[in-house]
């Protein structure tokens, strides 16, 4: 029987290092984690569902390319555990929202009410497909929230080139 679950949004607002502490000693201690991700889109171009007839290296292509073109808009993670008095597995759901924007401090070097180095990393620019959007707007998910508090991040060699790399130490 499945009871209501309770989702925790962890945004930019709410994760400093307590909350990462704390998700690192939950996670640490579960039977098992599962991970959802939310895209802004599915398919980057018109082309048929993927089939069965497709090698694994094809639908590989396929997802890549999608997972290249459109952003990453959410990523949820439940952490199960296992409760032996009562034999079942409780579990804990975060979602957080994800926005190619970069947090304050990376903006905010120059001092207080300085300008900050907004240069200092790329403006992403991205896709997103309507129907995409309109899903998971029509399944409770905020945009305004999405903008606003979204977690902004860096691929791996974006955090290699300068000059992020330097807007980060």
């Amino acid at each position: 029987m499945l009871r209501d679950v309770r989702v925790q949004e962890l945004g930019r607002g709410e994760l400093d290092v307590a909350a990462l502490s704390r998700l690192q000693r939950v996670v640490s201690r579960s039977a098992f984690v599962a991970i959802d991700t939310e895209m802004g889109g599915v398919s980057c171009h018109d082309t048929p569902r993927p089939s069965v007839m497709d090698s694994i290296d094809e639908r590989y292509a396929q997802y890549r390319e999608s997972a290249r073109q459109f952003p990453l808009v959410q990523f949820g993670l439940s952490i199960f555990h296992w409760d032996a008095e009562a034999r079942i597995f409780r579990v804990e759901t975060y979602q957080f929202p994800l926005f190619p924007v970069f947090h304050d401090k990376i903006h905010s070097n120059a001092g207080a009410g300085a300008p900050g180095n907004a240069t200092a990393c790329p403006d992403r620019r991205f896709l997103v497909q309507a129907k995409c959007l309109q899903y998971i707007r029509a399944h409770g998910f905020d945009l305004n929230l999405w903008i606003d508090q979204g977690i902004g991040h860096l691929s791996h060699y974006e955090q290699q080139q300068e000059p992020c790399k330097s807007a980060l130490e």
